[in-house]
C-alpha cells in the first residue's frame, strides 16, 4: 500500500472534520428528501446519510465550505448529479440566492485557476474549520 502524502493527509483530516461538523449541526435528516436515518458506515449502514456537496468536491476551495456540504442520503447524493433541483431548492430555502451566486463565483474561479491547494493551504482551511 503506498504511503500517503502530506496533502492527501490533510484532505482525508478535513473531510472528517467535516463529516463530525455535520453530524453535530445537523439532525440524521437528508435536508433534500426529508428521510430520517444513521450516517453512511461501510459495514453497517452503508445507504446511511453521506457528506453531500451542493457544488462538486472537485472543486477543493469548496469542498469544506459549511454552505457547500449538508447531510444527504446515498440516493440524493447520487441523484443530486442528474437533477439538482431539490439541493438547489433548499439552499435557496436556507441561504438565499446571493449565497448560491457566491458559492458559483467561488466555483467559477478556481476552475479557471486549475491549481491544486497545496497541503499547507489545505492545513490553513483545516485551521479554520476546527476553530
Amino acid at each position: 500500500m503506498a504511503k500517503k502524502s502530506e496533502r492527501q493527509k490533510m484532505i482525508d483530516k478535513l473531510d472528517g472534520l467535516v463529516r463530525e461538523r455535520l453530524k453535530k449541526e445537523y439532525p440524521n435528516v437528508c435536508v433534500t428528501c426529508g428521510k430520517s436515518m444513521d450516517w453512511f458506515h461501510p459495514k453497517n449502514n452503508p445507504y446511511g446519510l453521506q457528506v453531500g456537496h451542493y457544488i462538486s468536491r472537485d472543486i477543493k476551495q469548496l469542498r469544506w465550505n459549511p454552505k457547500n456540504v449538508h447531510p444527504q442520503c446515498s440516493r440524493c447524493n447520487w441523484e443530486h448529479n442528474k437533477n439538482p433541483i431539490p439541493y438547489t431548492q433548499f439552499m435557496l430555502k436556507t441561504y438565499g440566492q446571493g449565497v448560491l451566486d457566491e458559492l458559483n463565483e467561488i466555483r467559477r474561479k478556481a476552475k479557471a485557476e486549475v491549481k491544486p491547494l497545496k497541503a499547507w493551504q489545505l492545513e490553513e482551511l483545516y485551521n479554520e474549520q476546527n476553530k
